[in-house]
């Protein structure tokens, strides 16, 4: 399995440090976990737009995880489109808590977030 670890652009380099091991103690060996920031770095001007990112994004991994901006579950709209995307090709998408807890999301919804981009969006559970 090849996971996507979708998260904010402003997530710190040490929050997905942590998040990237506690998902490697919970995956196995053969599963490959692919940082957000990593696949946009190397593949969004190719893309041309959000839209098509987004696209190859669902086409090309088998799950996605969602570490979130912050304790509440928050997530931007770009996760969001994600998410919902994945999830329409009924692939799993998780959500990883700030316990260290995966959760398993069956929707999106609008949070309390003021900002749309930011953290306008949380997971519905399963």
């Amino acid at each position: 399995m090849i996971a996507f670890l979708a998260h904010a652009a402003s997530a710190s380099t040490e929050s997905i440090e942590q998040a990237l091991v506690c998902l490697r103690a919970l995956c196995n060996e053969q599963d490959r976990i692919v940082v957000g920031r990593d696949d946009h770095a190397a593949g969004f001007k190719r893309s041309g737009s959000w839209n098509v990112w987004i696209a190859s994004v669902v086409r090309r991994y088998d799950a996605v995880i969602v570490l979130p901006i912050d304790s509440f579950g928050y997530f931007g709209r770009a996760t969001a489109q994600i998410v919902d995307g994945v999830l329409q090709a009924g692939k799993p998408v998780v959500l990883l808590d700030n316990r260290g807890v995966l959760q398993r999301l069956s929707g999106v919804r609008r949070s309390g977030g003021e900002n749309l981009y930011k953290n306008g969006f949380m997971g519905v559970s399963a």
